[in-house]
């Protein structure tokens, strides 16, 4: 094989390819009766058009090797009928049992709220900090509605999965705890599910699924899947038949969940969500404006976006109804972090209703030089002393393998080398990645600290995806980039931060570079391309563009 096609300006290649015929096989199969559901069109919720580069990424990598004239075919054939059939009758109750347990056990929600503006929130993005319970990504921007003289709820959607289950009334305990402090009122999504709703979902599904499967063998359907003439039919149809055990259903109901909550309370008031343009969240947007064509959805961006990140970035037309944009899979708002998202954003959403506010989690990251001095002094104190530099591995949910492997050279044995690792990477595998690193090299494991409050004790942040790599350079810390491109990378390089698709790349840019700090010029120019200001202000920022709007 050509080691050659796993290029970075390949990947782009590649990227451009399929989205450009992702967004034809939409605009084609918008009106496509077969495949709808109470006239919501299920293609949105596929994998395809989900476009998930990140948790399963070796469909696309196939897609890649194809388009590139290797010849492979799709890893996993299609199941038989009744492999399907069970699976399917698993989930089924699965789901049954997951309802049940979260509307009548999970906890009761705030009755008759009248708030100005509700805050959409996934449970497992709340967690509690010294006393407070936030989600991460509103910060705190919800308890700002006072400073506006508003008032503000959250809407809370419980996302308890397979070992929550298994020990669901440890899952309740903590669940409750957050909710507790929320110090706003909150609504339950979970209990608008009902166990007819999910029979309803999962009988018309079967029979799409039937009808699916034998039009898959039709071969004019078939060369539907050609992308610039290259037959990838096997590859995409067997996520699509991926997408009916789970991604549909999850979608399905999520949005009837919604829509029933804005129903039975006659909801009129503005709705903040950082579902962005992702495929499962589109299924809200469709059913909520069924219900009332008046809501109007506001959402922000969550993190660090990219044209590498597939489901950010689409082609205009996916969105466009009669020529016009399609708000019923769109937010009515796009809250945007900086200039550079905007720019992208801009090539698929309506420019007129983006709106460049910042980044409300870096609202507490305004503080002084000798504030920042006096948190390093801190943390080296719970630490421990440290002699020489110190490398901080900043990890994403998918990354951490790789940038583990990154200090398998004794080149970094005598250097003190700390892992925060994300919330959801789970902690049994970064224990056995840490344990076989060898070499001499010792990788601490750090737990009690979030990643930000490393920064003063860092030399340098070592980042795969993660937005670590931009707030390191908020706080005058060096960081770096690492991408492997045997898979879709998930980061577009900026001079500012350098970037390495190689381990060898980076040993010897190690061994050869001076690590400074970052100078002023670099900072200013990152935060106002990327974050707008970092000045405290940006959860005001998003309350006056509500308050403008709505």
């Amino acid at each position: 094989m050509d080691p050659n096609i796993f290029t970075y300006a390949n990947w782009v290649k590649t990227r451009e390819r399929y989205l450009d015929w992702i967004s034809q096989f939409l605009t084609e199969s918008k009106y496509d009766t077969s495949f709808q559901w109470r006239g919501f069109n299920l293609w949105y919720i596929t994998k395809p058009a989900g476009k998930d580069v990140e948790m399963e990424k070796e469909w696309f990598t196939l897609l890649h090797k194809r388009l590139n004239g290797v010849s492979v075919s799709s890893k996993n054939k299609s199941m038989s009928f009744y492999e399907f059939l069970l699976a399917y009758i698993l989930l089924f109750i699965y789901d049954i049992f997951k309802t049940v347990l979260c509307k009548y056990w999970l906890g009761k929600s705030f009755r008759d709220i009248n708030a100005d503006v509700y805050f959409h929130s996934l449970s497992n993005n709340i967690n509690t900090y010294q006393g407070q319970a936030l989600d991460r990504h509103f910060a705190k921007g919800p308890l700002e509605d006072i400073v506006f003289g508003k008032k503000a709820a959250y809407v809370v959607l419980a996302q308890p999965g397979k070992n929550n289950i298994k020990q669901f009334f440890t899952y309740r305990r903590k669940f409750r705890e957050n909710m507790n402090l929320l110090g706003r009122p909150w609504v339950l999504l979970n209990k608008y599910a009902s166990l007819m709703d999910i029979w309803d979902v999962y009988s018309t599904l079967f029979r799409v699924w039937v009808n699916f499967r034998k039009i898959s063998k039709d071969e004019s359907f078939r060369n539907k899947f050609q992308i610039d003439d290259v037959q990838c039919a096997d590859i995409i149809l067997r996520e699509i038949e991926k997408s009916f055990l789970g991604e549909i259903q999850w979608a399905l109901l999520y949005g009837l969940c919604f829509s029933k909550w804005i129903a039975s309370n006659s909801i009129k008031k503005p709705i903040v969500t950082y579902g962005e343009t992702l495929s499962p969240i589109r299924a809200v947007y469709h059913f909520s404006k069924q219900v009332d064509p008046s809501v109007l959805f506001y959402s922000i961006q969550h993190s660090i976006n990219n044209k590498n990140k597939l489901g950010f970035y689409h082609r205009q037309a996916e969105f466009l109804k009669d020529q016009q944009p399609n708000f019923s899979v769109l937010p009515d708002y796009y809250l945007v972090q900086g200039d550079q998202f905007r720019q992208i954003a801009k090539e698929f959403y309506p420019e007129g209703r983006i709106k460049i506010v910042g980044c409300l989690k870096y609202d507490d990251m305004v503080i002084s030089r000798q504030d920042f001095l006096e948190k390093g002094k801190y943390v080296s104190k719970k630490m421990g002393k440290t002699n020489g530099k110190v490398i901080l591995l900043a990890p994403s949910v998918n990354d951490i393998s790789s940038l583990i492997s990154l200090f398998s050279n004794p080149i970094f044995a005598p250097l003190r080398i700390l892992l925060c690792p994300h919330p959801a990477t789970n902690k049994q595998l970064v224990r056995e990645l840490v344990q076989k690193v060898g070499n001499g090299v010792k990788i601490e494991v750090v737990e009690g600290f979030r990643t930000v409050e490393l920064f003063p004790i860092a030399n340098l942040v070592v980042c795969g995806y993660s937005a670590s790599c931009y707030e390191a350079l908020i706080f005058g810390v060096p960081a770096i980039q690492f991408a492997e491109t045997n898979h879709m990378p998930l980061v577009e390089p900026i001079p500012e931060i350098p970037f390495f698709s190689e381990r060898e790349e980076f040993w010897k840019w190690f061994t050869q570079t001076k690590i400074g700090d970052v100078t002023s010029i670099e900072l200013d120019a990152v935060i106002k391309k990327y974050f707008y200001r970092i000045d405290g202000r940006s959860s005001n920022r998003l309350w006056q563009s509500i308050i403008e709007t709505a």
